[in-house]
């Protein structure tokens, strides 16, 4: 016997049987490709999810969710998994996965409103307290982006991420040398300490602290030179001191070191 277990739902039935409602399931709903539906005098509109002309049914959303998330088609997949979401609002396997599809697909809106229910729910998500303070500081809300940035995330990665937010969050309060003091704070493995450099330099150099910002971008560019983001900062705070020859040669290093590469700073400008 096989049981399947999700949204709150319990299938028990033999493996052939298992296989057979999965592509009944999504067969049932269509594609997992977007379709096009032709309108008068414009471009085709693209339909996600299920057909409105077939029955939306918990088991096929989530199945056909499942099926496009392995296609890597994010718009699709999240389109079944609101459906089967609608169905079952209070499931945290489902709110988590449709936040993590919107997020994935750009739909940054939706992604902070799944990642506020999930903070309702009290399931803890680092990448969700990314998202709703990332909203925050983009309608200029800083001290409540501080406020949501917990560092008890979970794991280096995590760690590491919600540090350097909430020092530019608390940057964008005005508070510049809490921002330094938070980011000097964070523990972490040996590969914390370029970041935290590149990004106190960052902080330092929007603050317009130019001097203190080139010693900091100096520790990142001495320990990495080979991190794009690191040498670019490295070669705009050359510069910005009024040492223009060794910005220059900076990037050229970097031209050298990797061979092949076009860097930003060679890029056409769209």
């Amino acid at each position: 016997m096989t049981e399947i277990t999700g949204a709150k739902l319990t299938i028990r039935k033999k493996p052939f049987r298992v296989l057979f409602l999965a592509l009944m399931g999504t067969a049932a709903l269509g594609s997992v490709t977007p379709m096009a539906h032709a309108e008068t005098g414009g471009e085709p509109k693209i339909q996600y999810g299920t057909p409105t002309d077939l029955p939306v049914t918990l088991s096929g959303s989530y199945l056909s969710g499942r099926l496009a998330g392995v296609e890597k088609d994010f718009s699709q997949a999240a389109a079944f998994y609101e459906e089967a979401l609608a169905a079952d609002p209070t499931n945290p396997v489902l709110l988590e996965r449709t936040f993590l599809l919107k997020l994935a697909n750009g739909d940054i809106e939706d992604a902070a409103r799944y990642a506020g229910n999930l903070e309702k729910l009290g399931s803890r998500n680092f990448l969700g307290q990314l998202t709703l303070a990332a909203e925050a500081m983009r309608n200029g809300s800083y001290d409540d982006a501080v406020a949501l940035l917990d560092s008890n995330a979970g794991g280096p990665l995590a760690d590491l991420s919600i540090g350097i937010a909430k020092g530019w969050a608390q940057y964008g309060a005005g508070d510049v040398d809490q921002a330094l003091a938070t980011i000097a704070e964070l523990k972490g493995p040996d590969w914390f300490d370029v970041f935290k450099a590149d990004h106190s330099a960052l902080i330092l150099f929007a603050a317009g602290r130019n001097d203190e910002a080139l010693e900091q971008i100096e520790i990142a560019y001495n320990a990495d030179q080979g991190a794009i983001r690191v040498v670019d900062a490295y070669a705009r705070l050359l510069a910005a001191n009024g040492r223009k020859d060794e910005a220059l040669k900076a990037l050229e290093d970097y031209d050298r070191l990797l061979k092949g590469h076009t860097p930003s700073w060679h890029r056409p400008r769209s």
